[in-house]
């Protein structure tokens, strides 16, 4: 019963241990997901799985996930931000003049140079 219980602790250890050594072993290529460095992501991804078992293939692949340009940090991109409008010009209702005949409407802010 010891036994049984022995090798089930033993291959739980091991399993723990084989998951830590994968998830150190695609670290670079879990790296360069997670930064979005979309133009290094395919480059880093082949060196990790095919030279990421020499030391030196592991180190470049977790240099090149570090050095490219991380992408935005949202799924969207940003809005477009548009000027506001120019306010719409007042106009007041049509005057009388002496006459009594309506004139042309005019604006509220006119001309310094305008006549009245």
């Amino acid at each position: 019963m010891l036994d049984a219980i022995g090798s089930l602790i033993g291959g739980l250890i091991l399993t723990f241990g084989l998951a830590v050594l994968m998830l150190l072993y695609f670290l670079p290529s879990i790296v360069v997901l997670m930064r979005r460095a979309d133009d290094m992501v395919g480059v880093v991804i082949v060196l990790n799985v095919f030279l990421g078992w020499t030391f030196l293939g592991w180190v470049a692949s977790l240099a090149m996930a570090f050095s490219g340009s991380s992408g935005p940090r949202q799924g969207y991109p940003q809005p477009y931000i548009y000027p506001p409008a120019p306010p719409t010009p007042v106009y007041y209702p049509a005057s009388s003049n002496r006459n009594g005949v309506a004139s042309e409407p005019h604006l509220a802010n006119p001309s310094p140079n305008a006549d009245s």
